[in-house]
């Protein structure tokens, strides 16, 4: 049935890959080899598109720099389109439901924020935790997917993906986006990722798939606000006391956020 992802092996290991992402630090992941054969990474490679393909959209801004996308299924070239309807059907779907434990997963057929990336030498992502209450849709995002196709990528090319500990604000883990490395990790309100060693010498390249249910989460897990990590541009004593306000608002920000939450799951029981 699956022309690219490796179902069979993915099957034999879903016990392993479901103890490894519970227990996951800092926020439940998995980091996967086998979602792709290797025999078969070189032509979803050849069939990524250069730099200067028509299709890309630039959406570079302050926090991620030199990155464009494109999430028009249409005009995603074979065999990258098969890939991500395989990622997006109903088998893989409820893979991913006995992997993470969350039920009912659902794909995002117009591939809001998805579908192909590419960041050019020099690009940044700045860490962040993203949007869970997809705005004007009953939808919650809870997973994202994300399979890297570099090849011959080393530390000195630069975007690492960083998992951070958001509360002690430092990097957990570094994860080198090489070719037909995945990484899969649930989307909330502690899931703070990105990549801070600017992209070196050749385009960052990657598969980008969300996930989202129709129910929302048994806990506090984001609003519609990508939630951008402060940083400061000097150590002098102005840039440090503005790092502290926008870090002392952004946490307003988020307990307003929570309580609204609580208040709303707390109005939904008294209803039923």
């Amino acid at each position: 049935m699956f022309q690219w992802i490796a179902k069979d092996i993915l099957d034999a290991n879903v016990d392993r890959l479901q103890d490894s992402f519970q227990k996951a630090h800092p926020f439940r992941h998995l980091v996967i080899d086998e979602l792709v054969e290797k025999d078969s990474l070189i032509p979803l490679l050849k069939a990524f598109p250069e730099s200067s393909w028509s299709g890309w959209e630039n959406v570079s801004h302050e926090h991620q720099h030199l990155k464009q996308v494109c999430n028009d299924i249409s005009i995603i070239p074979d065999p990258l389109r098969t890939l991500i309807y395989e990622l997006n059907s109903g088998p893989f779907l409820n893979w991913l439901s006995k992997v993470t434990g969350i039920p009912q997963i659902l794909p995002d057929p117009h591939l809001f924020g998805g579908g192909l990336h590419s960041t050019g030498p020099g690009g940044t992502l700045t860490p962040h935790t993203d949007f869970h209450v997809v705005k004007g849709l009953p939808l919650f995002r809870r997973l994202n997917l994300l399979f890297y196709l570099n090849s011959d990528w080393t530390e000195e090319n630069g975007g690492m993906l960083e998992l951070w500990h958001k509360n002690q604000d430092r990097i957990e883990k570094i994860v080198l986006p090489t070719l037909g490395t995945c990484v899969l990790f649930q989307t909330d309100n502690d899931s703070m990722h990105g990549f801070t060693t600017p992209v070196s010498s050749k385009n960052r390249q990657s598969v980008a798939i969300y996930y989202y249910t129709a129910s929302d989460a048994e806990q506090f897990s984001g609003d519609g606000v990508t939630y951008w990590r402060s940083q400061s541009a000097a150590n002098d004593s102005s840039s440090w006391l503005r790092l502290q306000a926008q870090r002392t608002l952004l946490f307003g920000a988020r307990v307003a956020s929570g309580l609204s939450w609580r208040f709303g799951m707390m109005a939904e029981k008294t209803r039923k």
